[in-house]
């Protein structure tokens, strides 16, 4: 014998209702749309859910960086390092300058700490 499922509301058990009531009235909006963009909703996930090689291969040379981002970044922390004073000076009246200032501090704190390590290891061999 199959059982039936009952919805609980607040105020009383309800039976649930035959398959051919709507369960969910609020989405009759979208009905019209999935109806006029079936085929091209149906292209979009055989799309998505076909991934081949040359897909990939293609992602792939996409996300390959140009250029030499630690070097630029190295770059722009050396020109920060140079310019700490002058942008602590400005940061009290702006926020942004204030998380930079922290930011190059704690980056100058980090690249000591791993030269000093550096200097260790080749003065005194670990």
């Amino acid at each position: 014998m199959k059982k039936k499922s009952i919805f609980i509301t607040p105020d009383r058990f309800e039976p649930p209702p035959p398959p051919c009531v709507k369960r969910e009235p609020w989405m009759e909006v979208v009905n019209p749309f999935i109806l006029k963009n079936k085929s091209r909703m149906i292209k979009y996930i055989d799309e998505l859910a076909s991934f081949n090689s040359a897909t990939l291969n293609q992602l792939e040379s996409d996300l390959v960086i140009k250029g030499q981002p630690d070097r630029e970044l190295a770059t722009i922390h050396s020109m920060c390092e140079i310019h700490l004073a002058q942008i602590q000076q400005q940061a009290h009246n702006r926020a942004t300058l204030k998380k930079l200032a922290t930011v190059i501090e704690m980056l100058t704190a980090h690249k000591q700490k791993y030269l000093d390590m550096e200097f260790i290891s080749i003065y005194f061999g670990s």
